[in-house]
C-alpha cells in the first residue's frame, strides 16, 4: 500500500520514471527489511525455544521410560552448548533477584535431570524433570515472557 501511494504521488508530481524506479525498488527494500527483522527475531529466541523443545522431547522420553532417548537430547552434562545458550538468555531476561534465584533453581534441577537420566534412574529423572519444568514455568511468568512462549 505504501508503494502504491508513493508511486501515485510521484506520478502526480510528473515524475513517472522516478515513480517506476521507486515501485521496483520498494518491494526489494521491504523484503530486505522483513528478512532482517525476521533474522533478528530468530536470533533472540532460539535458546528459549530450544530449551522448551528439548524439555518437551525429554519429558516424552521419560514418560515412556526411554532414558537413552532423553540422554541423547540432553547431552552428557550441563556444560553443553545449548545449556550455555539458555543461561545467556536467562541472564539477559532476568532482572530481579527473584528471577535470578529461579534461574539458579532451574540450573540445579536441570543438572539433576541430566545426572539422573545419564544414570538411568527413572524415578529421579521424573522428579527432576517436574522440578525443571515447574521452575521454568515460574520464571517465564515472572519475566513476563508468557505471551512470547505460547504453548508452554
Amino acid at each position: 500500500m505504501v508503494v502504491a501511494i508513493a508511486t501515485e504521488a510521484w506520478a502526480l508530481a510528473g515524475c513517472g520514471a522516478a515513480a517506476k524506479a521507486v515501485a521496483q525498488e520498494a518491494p526489494v527494500q521491504l523484503q530486505l527489511q522483513q528478512q532482517h527483522s525476521l533474522s533478528a527475531a530468530k536470533a533472540k529466541k532460539p535458546s528459549r525455544a530450544d530449551l522448551i523443545y528439548k524439555l518437551s522431547k525429554v519429558g516424552q522420553a521419560i514418560d515412556k521410560n526411554d532414558l537413552p532417548a532423553a540422554s541423547t537430547v540432553l547431552g552428557p552434562n550441563s556444560d553443553a552448548q545449548w545449556v550455555q545458550n539458555v543461561n545467556a538468555a536467562f541472564t539477559k531476561f532476568s532482572s530481579s533477584p527473584e528471577e535470578k534465584n529461579m534461574v539458579d533453581s532451574f540450573n540445579s534441577s536441570l543438572a539433576s535431570l541430566i545426572t539422573s537420566v545419564n544414570k538411568s534412574d527413572v524415578d529421579s529423572s521424573k522428579s527432576a524433570f517436574v522440578s525443571s519444568a515447574t521452575t521454568l514455568e515460574k520464571w517465564i511468568t515472572s519475566a513476563g515472557l508468557s505471551g512470547q512462549l505460547k504453548g508452554f
